[in-house]
């Protein structure tokens, strides 16, 4: 993928190996800059920042500067002469609980920017890493429960899912799960789910019941290291997690809808 801008005299012209990436990948490319002037241009403090920043922000291009998480600059004292190029190869780490791509914010590599300009953004399409979306292919397929929307959230990724239209299921209104992995890649994962029932009220002074839809939030927690949730570097272990998801689907099953 490859971003292009000019801003007088110079031609600016970022390549990154790839299309999409995933949480803890490793992106990589070059910057390329060349001078159309007449003259040679300092290149200290010029480079590229890995910025995380809201969509519509960065689609009004108001002049808005953005915190940027790593910075990668020319050599302080580098310049580039007339009708000369200047090249960094550079590299820049994710962080394997960085914040994912959805729809009100995402990544972006900024470049062509000083304290005057804001240079130009090449959008990044950050995914879930694949330890996190096999698992929400095991709720999907095991359980029937399929992914609605995927999302940053404070604490990890979170995926909003649709319950299975099954009887053991009726109650259930909502539901999520956010997946993280700590220091010692342990797998943590926080269920958050909405139950809904129909429950009858009395009404006062009357002396009659009237039936209303009651709800009520439930959360949990699990928490699996990685000799228990893997098999290999990359396969799950599909037989310990068919037995431990069990244990918290099994409190929210609806046992009876009407109280």
């Amino acid at each position: 993928m490859k971003g292009t801008l000019f801003l007088k005299p110079l031609e600016w012209q970022l390549m990154i190996e790839g299309e999409a990436w995933s949480q803890g990948q490793l992106l990589k490319g070059t910057l390329t800059v060349k001078n159309h002037g007449t003259t040679e241009v300092k290149l200290k403090d010029l480079g590229l920042s890995l910025i995380f920043a809201d969509l519509k922000k960065v689609r009004q291009n108001s002049g808005e500067k953005f915190k940027a998480e790593q910075n990668v600059l020319f050599d302080k004292s580098q310049k580039v002469a007339p009708k000369a190029t200047a090249e960094l190869a550079w590299t820049i780490q994710l962080d394997k609980n960085c914040p994912i791509t959805d729809k009100k914010s995402s990544y972006y590599l900024q470049y062509g920017h000083d304290d005057k300009q804001t240079g130009a953004y090449l959008q990044l399409i950050v995914n879930p890493q694949n330890i996190f979306l096999k698992l929400s292919e095991l709720l999907d397929v095991f359980f029937r429960f399929k992914v609605k929307e995927k999302k940053c959230s404070k604490t990890g990724v979170e995926f909003k899912l649709v319950p299975p239209d099954a009887k053991d299921f009726l109650g259930m209104d909502d539901c999520s799960i956010i997946m993280n992995l700590d220091d010692k890649n342990n797998l943590n994962l926080e269920y958050f789910f909405t139950l809904k029932k129909l429950d009858y009220t009395s009404n006062a002074g009357v002396g009659l019941k009237s039936m209303g839809l009651t709800k009520s939030n439930m959360e949990f927690k699990q928490s699996f290291t990685p000799k228990e949730y893997l098999l290999l570097k990359d396969a799950l272990n599909q037989d310990f997690l068919l037995k431990k998801i069990p244990e918290v689907l099994n409190q929210v099953k609806t046992k009876s809808f009407v109280n």
